[in-house]
């Protein structure tokens, strides 16, 4: 098993990667920006179910 040290430095790779490919290519931008305004809608969702219990 990686220790979390291991697993912060992966992270931060990935992060690296893909803030390259979204600078560097326009449909990986598109996929990015997309992706990211789902995740912003469920995180809404998810506030105003909490907020509904």
């Amino acid at each position: 098993m990686k220790s979390i040290r291991e697993m912060t430095a992966d992270t931060e790779v990935y992060r690296q990667e893909i803030r390259r490919l979204v600078e560097t290519d326009p449909k990986a931008k598109q996929i990015y920006l997309e992706m990211k305004t789902e995740l912003a809608a469920e995180w809404q969702l998810c506030d105003l179910r909490k907020s509904a219990d």
